[in-house]
This record gives structure tokens, sequence and C-alpha cells, in this order.
């Protein structure tokens, strides 16, 4: 028995399984993400606000969900142009990605943000099930992708793969130049 059957003419059908909890763009908190595809067949505005429980909000079954009114409007795109200046960069895109959230649109990323302003070290694509590792100003960790898993992003990460410094370069020293033959 899936949690689709009885709204087959959504097409989007999700297994009773446990998955990870997000929160959408009307405040509520969807068991997994794709409770929450299932409720964009009633409100096509709706987006992923960010991974987790949204703050403060209940749990959503997606049969009690009423259909909420579009949120969009000049006046908000305006004061998120406002809210940017003087923002972290991860900060603006998280917005951004927000902002472009409101209108119609399948997959989406949306950066998470540590108090500071910087990019969390894990980042996740909900929808598609990918995590990976970033550094402190968003860039990806070459080779840390997973899907459906948590990556293990120790330390303090950098642009570097692991592995002991000028590790796949040669380093030239006197004791490691050839010697030449002199007839």
């Amino acid at each position: 028995w899936l949690i689709g059957d009885r709204d087959s003419h959504c097409g989007v059908i999700c297994p009773r399984t446990q998955g990870k909890p997000v929160c959408g763009s009307d405040g509520r908190s969807y068991e997994t993400g794709c409770e929450l595809q299932r409720a964009r067949c009633k409100d096509k505005t709706l987006t992923l606000a960010h991974r987790g429980r949204c703050r403060g909000k209940n749990w959503v079954k997606i049969d009690q969900l009423p259909v909420a009114p579009a949120p969009t409007s000049t006046s908000e795109a305006r004061d998120l142009e406002l809210k940017d200046a003087g923002q972290s960069k991860c900060r603006v895109e998280r917005n951004q990605a927000l902002e472009q959230g409101r209108r119609p649109q399948d997959t989406m990323f949306i950066p998470e943000c540590n108090e500071d302003g910087t990019f969390a070290q894990v980042q996740c694509h909900t929808l598609t099930g990918y995590c990976w590792c970033v550094t402190s100003d968003g860039k990806p960790v070459s080779g840390s992708s997973v899907h459906n898993r948590t990556p293990v992003c120790s330390g303090s990460v950098t642009d570097r793969p692991p592995g002991p410094p000028n590790s796949g370069r040669k380093v030239c020293t006197p004791q490691s130049r050839p010697e030449s033959n002199s007839n």
C-alpha cells in the first residue's frame, strides 16, 4: 500500500519508508522530499525551503494539506534584493535559490549555511538524494559526493584531495635527481 494510491492523478508515489524530513516554502514540515513533491500537485508554487523540520512547526501528513495561495509578489522580490546587501555568499545564494524556487521547477539545490554565514560542511540536494562536502566558501570537494548517505567530511575541508602534502606531485630534491654519466 502506497501513500500515493489515493491521488494517482498526481503521478508521484511515495513508498511508506522512513525518509529524511524537509521544510517546505509554506512553512510546513514534510516527512520526506517525496511528500513535498506530492504536495506540489496541489500547490505548484511550493518548493523546498531547507532540509530538516521547519523550526517551530509540527509534522504534516500529506493528506492534511490545504491548498495555499501563491506567495510571490514584486514587493517580496524587492525585499529579497535589499536583504542580500551585506550578506554572506552562502546566504545570498540561498536567498536567490529560495526566490527562484517560487517559480515552478522540478529540481533545485538550496545551500545550507552555518550561523556565521559560511557554507555548511555537508550540502545535500534533497530531491536527488545526493550529498557532498564543500569548503567554507561553498566549493564542492572532489570525490565526496554520495547517494542517499551523508558524506564524511573530516576536519577542515580544503580543495585538495586527502593525502600527505605533495601527494601525486613529483618534487625534485638534490637526492632524487639522477646522476649523470660522464664518459
